[in-house]
């Protein structure tokens, strides 16, 4: 059986935020400039992300290359 595995993005992060804890939103929103309120906030949950193990994904080298997926199609299709 496979595990079901969701993808946490900030934008999960902030919708959570925004439900749940409304008022420190508002407060936090309020202590930034009103054009650096938004990029902070993004770069508080990155850093918060970075702490806690949470990764981006990369690019791995165990993906093949379109050419040789071509390939390999073509080896079956004769």
């Amino acid at each position: 059986m496979y595990a079901i595995t969701n993808v946490l993005t900030t934008t999960h992060m902030i919708t959570w935020i925004k439900l749940n804890q409304w008022n420190w939103l508002l407060n936090y929103i309020s202590t930034k400039k009103p054009n650096a309120a938004c990029i902070s906030l993004l770069k508080l949950l990155q850093c918060f992300c970075k702490r806690h193990g949470f990764t981006r994904q990369r690019p791995t080298k165990k993906k093949l290359k379109q050419t040789v997926l071509a390939e390999v199609q073509e080896e079956f299709a004769s």
